[in-house]
């Protein structure tokens, strides 16, 4: 349940709300604006999710602390915590500790935790990877590399190109296998021998930022299910498999023969005599 709240989070931190919201948050107005499309995200899990209809409390008491630490980031972060970017992570930290607490009130950590604990947990993971490659990394380095926003203009589309750049490593990173490597430093160098414009997202170390993130957040995707282990249970686990009671007798029987007529060979290769002269 966590990996699902977690993701409505990210959708209404970073994908629904735009710079004007962000400025506009110094008021109770764009606050209160703010909150409200956390809460709705949250709302629009219970359609999806039945064990989320309970978890209305829960949802409630989220959206107070976001307030509270949101009122308290664009008010006080700045004369107590520098540079912007500390504050930044301060409050997404807050954020997602907080919606792991309640929700641990009152889900046991089972259904907290656990991928397997909804049908909607393992896509709920990788489209938050993606978010967090596409959205909430630029953002943070736009605070990180240009905190008084003197780029601003040329802010969107340095964030739709980074946006772009970080969907496609992470596919590659996901899906390509062996040509997620090459592909990604061929992107590298095409990106920072000639930058886009002069915003600091950018930049060799924006650009470089972006591609090492989206690369290394494959990492918190699960993996994809291989061949390294048969879809059967081993034998050993199941005494009730069919090839127990009809293949491997008849295949144990011929191996043990052949065992011991090895053994046999090297007692009479010993003894200067060969098994076959008996014959």
């Amino acid at each position: 349940m966590f990996y699902l709240f977690l993701l409505a989070h990210l959708v209404a931190d970073f994908m629904l709300q735009p710079l004007w919201l962000v400025r506009r948050k110094r008021g109770w107005d764009g606050l209160l604006m703010h909150v409200g499309v956390v809460l709705l995200c949250m709302l629009a899990l219970i359609p999806l999710e039945p064990a989320a209809r309970g978890l209305w409390p829960a949802m409630l008491v989220i959206g107070a602390v976001h307030l509270a630490a949101d009122r308290w980031k664009v008010r006080y972060a700045d004369r107590i915590v520098r540079p912007p970017f500390v504050a930044f992570v301060l409050d997404q930290a807050i954020h997602a500790a907080t919606i792991a607490l309640v929700l641990g009130a009152f889900l046991p950590a089972a259904q907290l935790w656990s991928p397997q604990a909804s049908p909607l947990a393992l896509p709920a993971i990788y489209a938050a990877c993606y978010l967090l490659a596409t959205f909430a990394v630029p953002i943070g380095l736009i605070v990180a590399l240009d905190p008084t926003f003197q780029h601003a203009s040329l802010a969107a589309a340095a964030r739709l190109r980074s946006l772009v750049a970080a969907a496609l490593v992470l596919s590659l990173s996901l899906f390509a296998g062996p040509l997620a490597l090459p592909a990604t430093l061929a992107g590298v160098v095409a990106a920072t021998r000639r930058p886009a414009s002069r915003h600091p997202l950018d930049s060799t170390a924006g650009t470089l930022a972006v591609i090492t993130v989206a690369s290394d957040a494959r990492r918190a995707a699960p993996r994809r299910r291989g061949f390294s282990r048969p879809p059967w249970p081993p034998l050993h686990e199941d005494s009730s498999h069919p090839m127990r009671s009809a293949g491997v007798g008849a295949l144990r029987a011929p191996t043990k023969g052949w065992f011991c007529c090895g053994a046999a060979w090297s007692r009479r290769s010993k003894a200067g005599r060969s098994p076959l002269d008996n014959a």
